[in-house]
């Protein structure tokens, strides 16, 4: 196999330690090397100096003025690392990052690609790393928690996946989707799905790690009453300008919830974008709650055909749960997580890291897959989301959602083989393929059988 070849290896190894230590360096370089904060950790390191100082943690900024956004429960997580200088704390916070990058890509790899040969699952864990570069350099660079977020999900969708029976397994798939619901709000759609299929225990143990974790936990570092004033403190200046329009004078609303920042990828943020790109008050108001709404309306479309879609690969799962069966609970798994995306008012550049796994399965399908009559609509779907993601380096295909239409194609596909009548497109062994048919059909199989 090419990518696995001696020399092969020591290009990918050399190049790949060269990335590491250029993000690292710039990882740190922006938290407090150079001489601005550029960093989104350096926030997490302020509201952790918040909760060993004992002040607000809702004031905590950083010499910019970026205010801290998340739960009680993640600064007094992080909150150690406030112990450490700040740019040893960032450089540790990266190499945890990295390691739940190449964990999240490995997860995403192995679900997608079923029972084929280690070297084919080397080959497409290089191919998506490379595809979703921009999201991962832009999360690493910038000290974000999408990495974890998506990690976090993925483990669960991995955990649930893979049906075992074990106890320990359910518990940690819960924890895990707890822990990305209180990272971020939007991975509820994925607990949404779970009660879809019926999966009540996993329900309830996200349920019961959810309170756990937004109430119990952080009780313990600041107290009940004042963990409760904090929970209110974030929903009155987190959640409430999210859907207030007349928010634009809100710090929080200018650092987080703007529409017109082009790193906002989300369908409502590129609906506002170009229906009302002025941000003067008055008709501009009026325009953009009509962006607004035309926004819900596409959101309620995406939401409707999903839930539709997602259905139908219950059925599925039910009638044939080996075989086509887990191939629909992955496209079922990807049309979530793409959806996450989609009805977020907040969808950044970074956190299209969450799309690794149907990245991932579209790739594998679309140039492993033994049923040809479904492979050139998934190489075209990869296709349009290279293209979405090298045109987004230009302003104007940035400008009107690129990374948004690279995973729109995605999802597409992802939907259209729920919906098909007959069983969605197997990945089948290449080492079973090449048995039976002595040479292989597609190139990656080429590769993963020399």
């Amino acid at each position: 196999m090419i990518l696995v070849s001696r020399r092969t290896r020591c290009w990918l190894l050399l190049t790949g330690t060269l990335l590491f230590l250029g993000t690292g360096y710039s990882a740190v370089y922006r938290a407090g090397l150079g001489p601005r904060e550029r960093s989104d950790f350096t926030v997490y390191w302020h509201a952790g100096q918040a909760v060993l100082q004992g002040s607000d943690i809702y004031e905590a900024q950083n010499s910019r003025g970026w205010k801290y956004m998340y739960l009680p429960v993640f600064a007094a997580t992080i909150s150690p690392l406030s112990l450490l200088p700040k740019p040893v704390a960032a450089g540790v916070w990266y190499l945890l990052n990295v390691a739940a990058l190449l964990h999240l890509a490995w997860i995403a790899v192995r679900l997608a690609s079923g029972t084929s040969p280690r070297d084919y699952r080397l080959t497409l864990f290089v191919v998506i790393l490379i595809l979703s570069a921009w999201p991962w350099l832009s999360a690493l660079t910038r000290g974000q928690v999408s990495v974890l977020l998506a990690w976090c999900a993925t483990i669960a969708i991995d955990f649930w996946i893979r049906q075992s029976a074990a106890v320990f397994r359910s518990t940690g798939a819960g924890l895990a989707l707890a822990g990305a619901i209180v990272l971020k709000v939007f991975p509820i759609l994925v607990l949404a799905w779970l009660m879809l299929m019926r999966r009540w225990r996993e329900v309830v143990i996200t349920f019961v790690a959810l309170l756990l974790l937004t109430f119990a936990a952080p009780a313990l570092v600041f107290g009940w009453n004042a963990n409760l004033k904090l929970l209110y403190q974030w929903a009155r200046t987190v959640l409430v300008p999210l859907s207030d329009v007349s928010a634009e004078e809100n710090a929080r609303y200018a650092q987080m919830a703007d529409p017109r920042i082009d790193k906002n990828q989300s369908v409502r943020a590129v609906v506002v974008r170009i229906i009302a790109p002025d941000e003067e008050h008055g008709e501009a108001d009026r325009a953009e709650r009509t962006a607004r709404a035309v926004a819900l309306v596409i959101n309620a479309g995406l939401l409707v055909l999903s839930v539709v879609a997602l259905r139908r690969g219950v059925h599925r799962q039910r009638d044939r749960p080996a075989g086509p069966g887990r191939e629909a609970q992955i496209s079922s798994a990807g049309v979530v997580l793409l959806l996450c995306l989609f009805l977020a008012p907040v969808s950044w550049t970074h956190n299209y890291v969450l799309a690794m796994l149907p990245l991932a399965t579209a790739v594998s399908r679309g140039w492993c897959s033994g049923n040809v009559t479904f492979q050139p609509a998934y190489r075209i779907a990869v296709g349009i989301w290279l293209a979405g993601m090298l045109g987004g380096l230009t302003h104007p295909i940035y400008h009107v959602g690129g990374h948004l239409m690279a995973a729109m194609a995605i999802w597409v596909v992802l939907v259209r083989d729920l919906l098909q009548s007959g069983a969605p497109p197997e990945t089948r062994d290449p080492l079973l393929i090449h048995a039976r048919d002595t040479t292989p059909s597609t190139p990656l199989m080429q590769a993963g059988a020399e």
